[in-house]
């Protein structure tokens, strides 16, 4: 888990002030290592989690991942919103945003 953005001395030294983030091929060789199940049907596994979870957040159904996260789709209308440095409105047009809650479980985890 090394971050492009860390220079050579930092990722030796640790003075990166960044965070590293975990590669989808991490969370399969933590889960491979966890369990014994082979890397590649690890992945088809994820592969079909996040399939499964965008055809039911499309179809406009809450997912709830007991002990781990709540997923969610909240549409938003279009509307205007003022911009004091133009002194005018803008109009942002209809969004759909996908909202994650972690559950308590989890996040004693962290």
């Amino acid at each position: 888990m090394s971050s492009s953005s860390v220079s050579p001395e930092q990722e030796q030294t640790g003075t990166s002030t960044e965070r590293p983030v975990a590669q989808t091929r991490d969370i399969i060789e933590d889960i491979h290592k966890a369990t014994g199940i082979e890397r590649g049907e690890v992945g088809k596994v994820l592969t079909a989690l996040y399939d499964a979870c965008a055809a039911r957040l499309a179809n406009g159904e809450e997912i709830e991942l007991r002990g781990f996260m709540k997923l969610g789709i909240r549409n938003y209308e279009a509307r205007k919103y003022y911009v004091p440095p133009r002194e005018d409105y803008i109009e942002r047009g209809p969004s759909t945003r996908v909202n994650v809650t972690l559950a308590g479980a989890f996040k004693k985890k962290l």
